[in-house]
């Protein structure tokens, strides 16, 4: 073999493989933010709106930051925004009294 019968991924040209380590990195943080927004030993309402707020906040971030070009850029702003965006509405809720 010379080397040009080489196909597949290993093949890839750097330019391929940034697109396919974006896809993968997107992908690997949804899975991680539904595993961690599943956390059912959570006893609180606080902390389970708290967490589901950055679990979506950190989904929603990464999708946006793919299509940007830094989804774990998007994932981490995102799953702050999510974070305090959800302790606020438990706040609201508890002066509502729910």
């Amino acid at each position: 073999m010379t080397g040009k019968e080489t196909q597949g991924l290993w093949a890839a040209s750097p330019a391929t493989w940034g697109g396919y380590m974006k896809k993968t990195v997107v992908i690997l943080l949804v899975v991680a933010t539904l595993f961690a927004g599943g956390c059912s030993s959570v006893n609180t309402a606080t902390a389970t709106r708290t967490l589901a707020g950055g679990a979506i906040g950190a989904s929603a971030g990464s999708l946006i930051g793919w299509a940007a070009g830094s989804p774990a850029a998007g994932a981490a702003v995102g799953g702050g925004m999510g974070l305090v965006c959800g302790y606020l509405y438990d706040q609201v809720q508890k002066a509502r009294g729910q």
